[in-house]
């Protein structure tokens, strides 16, 4: 149960343990996104979220638990919202692809600078690896779906490079992304499907020979 203290009864909200959690989730991706870095205190987070960090501490147990579970968390959002761009995709392929680029582009240029710091600083490359694994497979296979070819090998290995591609491209641009998106998400469309179809047509004169 939460405790209210006096000093801070007058201005916080009493909520559900839920909804307190998932409260103090939003701080802490706040935190994360400002410091470009998973690496945050419960004292930064706690402050953000306007609660005490004992609180912080009775939802977490420690800061790797706290953001092991925002990584989750951050994670299942941008599969649910990739999921439902394949999904709803509709009229051209061109389009269907588009959509799904759109959504990647959009989720993950928060943490552009986490994506960048990454290449240079082991342990945040360490943190996020799993979660990036797990997007980069979800995207290439949403991808091939968008896009109608045969999920062949050597097609799902194209949509993995083009969403490689895209991963680089929102850490190179960081929120520079979002001011040319349009040009962006018809871009790397481009990219992934040149090189996907490339890849379908690899495949149909490799069984003809």
């Amino acid at each position: 149960m939460e405790t209210v203290t006096a000093s801070t009864s007058r201005t916080r909200r009493r909520l559900a343990p839920q909804l307190r959690r998932e409260e103090i989730l939003d701080a802490a991706r706040r935190c994360t996104v400002s410091a470009g870095d998973f690496d945050v205190s419960m004292r930064e987070v706690a402050r953000e979220a306007g609660v005490s960090r004992n609180l912080v501490y009775h939802y977490f147990q420690n800061q790797n638990a706290l953001m092991k579970a925002l990584l989750e968390r951050e994670s299942r959002r941008i599969e649910e919202r990739i999921e439902d761009a394949s999904a709803g995709a509709g009229g051209s392929v061109e389009s269907a692809v588009a959509g799904v680029v759109d959504v990647c582009l959009d989720s993950m240029s928060d943490f552009s600078e986490t994506l960048h710091r990454a290449e240079t600083d082991e342990d945040v490359r360490e943190r996020i690896a799993p979660h990036i694994e797990r997007l980069r497979e979800l995207t290439a296979v949403r991808l091939a779906l968008a896009s109608g070819l045969a999920r062949t090998g050597c097609v799902h290995t194209a949509f993995l490079a083009g969403t490689d591609f895209m991963f680089r491209f929102v850490r190179d641009l960081g929120a520079d992304i979002r001011r040319g998106r349009p040009a962006a998400v018809e871009l790397c469309t481009n990219v992934c499907l040149a090189s996907a179809r490339r890849a379908a047509e690899i495949d149909r004169r490799t069984l003809d020979a």
